[in-house]
């Protein structure tokens, strides 16, 4: 049988000696209790996901408890949980043998104050675990937030530095053409040519100043699997188009 613990309360499953599973049940709600009252365990108790502990009652040869190790080893649900097994290593020596099945502990008394410390000890192991993970999975997060601010510091940078070096030329092309336009008759193919280069000059004017005001890192697919900036995404949405 398994008395098997999820987050909150144990839960009993009962087998052939159904006093020592309620015996193994009381201790471990006993020390869940004690291990719940520190508020820096309770969070991580309450969370079913993060945190399991099984424990094995061996009732018969600890041959037999072979095949539900292995079932609990391969358990999909995810990481493998803290393994106890509990019996009367007199009675059974082999018990010890299960160490190197998968068995995180054995414990081979009955005795409630032995079983008591050995519960305490592996959920000790299980909350510095559970911590260790968290840490790490806050330090991950840390560290793409720092990387994503570092990336849009940079893209900032460059972007001002771009508008102003692009705005220099821009503006004397853009001169030259209205010049240009001022000159030639109207209607005549130079015109025409003076006019669409007004045209993309103002519309390239515009993508400089959209440029020079990226507040945000926002990309949009290119060639292949390639990635460019999104600048209509990437700025505010108050800046306008057209020449000011």
């Amino acid at each position: 049988m398994a008395v098997e613990l999820l987050g909150s309360e144990p839960t009993v499953v009962v087998g052939a000696d159904r006093s020592a599973a309620d015996a193994v049940a009381n201790v471990l709600r006993e020390v869940v209790g004690d291990v719940r009252a520190h508020s820096s365990c309770a969070e991580l108790l309450a969370t079913p996901g993060p945190f399991a502990l099984v424990c094995l009652l061996a009732s018969g040869p600890a041959q037999s408890l072979r095949e539900p190790i292995r079932a609990l080893r391969g358990d999909p649900r995810g990481r493998p949980v803290p393994l106890l097994v509990v019996g009367d290593a007199q009675q059974d020596p082999g018990l010890f043998e299960l160490l190197s099945q998968g068995v995180d502990d054995v414990v081979g008394t009955r005795s409630e104050q032995e079983l008591r410390a050995r519960v305490r000890s592996a959920l000790g192991r299980e909350l510095a675990r559970a911590k260790s993970v968290a840490i790490e999975e806050r330090l991950a997060e840390t560290q793409q937030e720092l990387a994503l601010h570092e990336r849009r510091a940079a893209v900032a940078e460059l972007a001002g530095a771009t508008a102003h070096e692009l705005n220099q030329p821009l503006t004397a092309v853009l001169g030259y053409a209205e010049l240009v336009t001022r000159q030639v008759p109207d209607g005549t193919p130079c015109a025409e040519a003076a006019a669409a280069i007004v045209r993309e000059a103002d519309r390239m004017a515009d993508i400089v100043r959209k440029i020079g005001k990226l507040t945000k890192y926002e990309t949009k697919p290119y060639v292949g699997e390639a990635k460019i900036i999104d600048i209509d995404r990437s700025v505010d949405s108050d800046v306008g188009a057209g020449r000011r």
